[in-house]
């Protein structure tokens, strides 16, 4: 059984919330610890068509994400995301899928605003 969350937005953000709204049960790779999964529910199209408004994701909790991954991170402690995360010298960028949405980048002492939560593992949509 894998919580399953209303915290995350494909767009402008939704205030992350710490209170599971269900249990779902969940197919994980073998010998994966439940405890380090969560699934989220996705408002918004910023991710779309990879990601669309009203899918499902399930997320690996991790601190840290590689270059280019899709991963739900929380900005200022308060908004929660998920967008592909790039890197670079001083800087991280929340990119969207969806070209209508432009990237966020934070430089130097502002990539400390950004805090990765997890990578996304799967995505479900719903018809």
């Amino acid at each position: 059984q894998i919580p399953v969350y209303n915290s995350v937005s494909a767009g402008l953000g939704r205030l992350a919330d710490s209170t599971p709204d269900d249990f779902v049960p969940t197919f994980l790779p073998y010998g994966a610890d439940p405890e380090k999964y969560i699934r989220v529910n996705v408002s918004g199209d910023s991710m779309s068509p990879l990601i669309d408004n009203g899918s499902q994701i399930l997320v690996r909790l991790q601190p840290s994400v590689d270059n280019g991954s899709i991963a739900v991170v929380i900005v200022d402690g308060e908004d929660a995301f998920v967008k592909k995360l790039n890197y670079g010298n001083g800087w991280v960028e929340l990119e969207s899928v969806n070209p209508y949405y432009p990237a966020k980048r934070f430089e130097n002492s502002e990539v400390s605003r950004v805090s990765v939560i997890g990578a996304v593992k799967e995505v479900t949509k719903f018809l």
